[in-house]
């Protein structure tokens, strides 16, 4: 049998009872508020090192590595394309399709194709949408050269000549001496004045990529 308690022991217990809860209560307010700052923290980007120089002089270079076959890359594209067409008037824009993989080398070959016969941004356009929404199965030279043709009214024999050219061989180097310095391991991976480094992982989703952007570069233009 339990000992019958005093009215005060009662009370005593009650505010003893009463202080645990409140503590219990102020412990997980403080946890919640300190794992709330910690992820407002948290960097939507990597710091590049060491840092690259640029090749944009007194502009502030953001540089989007892509490759054609990648699904997350055409998600991508409305985004950096809307972006890109109201960047501010001190930033240059560049895209460069990486060769991560070999077999992306082809595709890489196009775009450097395209251009230089100044018809790029049709053919991104097209080509996304043929790879992607039209599941159209486009790798070999000959095949990209014949898309060209029937989609974008390009001689093929000019668009494969502008494939296998010098200079679309040269900018291929430079893709993987680039990728190589900025430690791509995926794409698509945006480049803010070769010093930091983000994509959809870090930023939390192809808007939240613009939002870095965006901010990187205001913060570059201080």
């Amino acid at each position: 049998m339990l000992p019958l308690l005093s009215n005060q022991s009662y009370k005593l217990i009650k505010t003893i009872l009463s202080m645990k809860t409140y503590f219990k209560i102020l412990l997980s307010a403080l946890a919640f508020t300190f794992a709330s700052a910690t992820m407002a923290e948290q960097k939507t980007y990597e710091e590049v090192n060491p840092p690259q120089a640029t090749n944009t002089g007194d502009k502030i270079e953001v540089i989007e590595f892509f490759w054609y076959g990648c699904p997350h890359c055409y998600q991508f594209e409305p985004f950096i394309e809307s972006w890109a067409k109201s960047k501010p008037d001190n930033v240059e824009f560049i895209k460069i399709p990486t060769v991560l993989n070999p077999q992306w080398t082809s595709h890489a070959k196009a775009y450097y194709a395209a251009e230089l016969l100044g018809i790029e941004e049709k053919f991104t356009h097209e080509f996304f949408k043929a790879l992607h929404k039209e599941r159209k199965r486009i790798y070999s030279l000959k095949q990209i050269a014949e898309f060209a043709k029937n989609r974008l009214g390009v001689n093929a024999d000019d668009f494969m000549d502008a494939m296998s050219s010098f200079a679309v061989e040269t900018k291929i180097r430079r893709s993987k001496q680039l990728s190589k310095s900025y430690g791509l391991t995926g794409v698509p991976t945006v480049i803010v004045n070769g010093k930091y480094r983000t994509d959809a992982g870090l930023a939390r989703g192809h808007a939240g990529v613009v939002r870095t952007i965006e901010s990187l570069v205001a913060k570059e233009s201080k």
